[in-house]
């Protein structure tokens, strides 16, 4: 492990059989790759297997700097939620930070495409509805939105056990104006206003990129697929959501509908809570009809 001379980026390599030490830990194998961290499966010097998520970028580790990660650790802890991978500690070693997360043996979304293909609808329905809950309960209990809800972001195991991971742990009061310039690839999950200057979003925007991941793990294709990204961002902006149905003749009524309602490009025209469409998507895998759409004005009402 060592930092390239020109730009000071981590480079994280784990080759042969004997594993790489990294303070307390023994990092055996590489679990995921983000653009700005790079996740292993470790094991701790007690003998407990964890999942260390190494930071790339070189970051200046002063009073303040480490004052403002321990500030995010202790946030990040806060979460306990069994559809969230749990944060048990972190820090730095050798001006490098990392956090210490619970070891998930899973896939996410994507490389679940990848081998089986795109989900059967009672399947996505489930995944949907823990995701939708684990979202509402970081929104309801703590303010915070995730802001980078995609298929990599959300994982699924053998038993059919759902984890979001990597929340940004930003609330809504703290996140401020949207910078466009900084937002990074083709905008496939982020809702409208998280691509407009001066916009706010809330939890309806971690709907919104739910909804596109939902139709992405279903019709095996990403919302508004195009080539060129500001083409993306227009239609986006737009052009109203897309109809599952037209690209997977199978996909039931009730899902498409509940979808639909969470692109919505108004955010007022989308589900006003995680719980209320969780709800709705455990209605739609079951074949029933959503109870929380008004078919009138294509929006999720509130049980009030």
């Amino acid at each position: 492990m060592h930092r390239c001379g020109a730009c000071q980026n981590l480079n994280v390599i784990l080759t042969g059989e004997a594993p790489l030490q990294f303070g307390d830990y023994q990092l055996w194998e590489i679990v995921g790759v983000g653009a700005n961290a790079v996740v292993c499966r470790a094991v701790r010097s007690d003998g407990k297997t964890v999942a260390a998520k190494v930071f790339y970028a070189h970051r200046e580790i002063n009073n303040h700097s480490r004052r403002e990660f321990t500030r995010e650790i202790e946030q990040a802890r806060k979460l306990d939620h069994p559809s969230i991978i749990k944060v048990n500690t972190g820090g730095e070693r050798n001006g490098v930070l990392f956090l210490e997360l619970e070891y998930f043996d899973a896939v996410n979304l994507i490389e679940y495409l990848n081998i089986q293909g795109p989900m059967a609808i009672d399947l996505a329905c489930e995944v949907g509805a823990r995701a939708a809950e684990a979202l509402d309960y970081v929104w309801s209990k703590f303010m915070i939105i995730h802001r980078d809800v995609k298929p990599q972001n959300i994982m699924l195991n053998s038993h059919g056990v759902v984890k979001v991971c990597d929340f940004g742990m930003v609330t809504a009061h703290e996140s401020g104006e949207v910078d466009v310039s900084a937002v990074e690839g083709t905008p496939y999950y982020l809702s409208p206003e998280s691509i407009l200057d001066g916009a706010y979003p809330d939890n309806r925007s971690d709907i919104y990129s739910l909804g596109a991941t939902l139709y992405h793990v279903v019709s095996g294709q990403p919302p508004f697929d195009l080539e060129e990204i500001m083409a993306v961002v227009h239609a986006r902006l737009h052009q109203p959501p897309p109809d599952l149905r037209k690209v997977r003749a199978d996909c039931s009524t009730p899902l498409a509908a509940v979808v639909y309602t969470m692109m919505a490009r108004d955010p007022n025209y989308r589900y006003d809570t995680g719980f209320d469409c969780g709800e709705d998507l455990r209605r739609a895998g079951r074949g029933e009809r959503p109870r929380l759409i008004d078919t009138n004005a294509h929006r999720a009402r509130s049980n009030a």
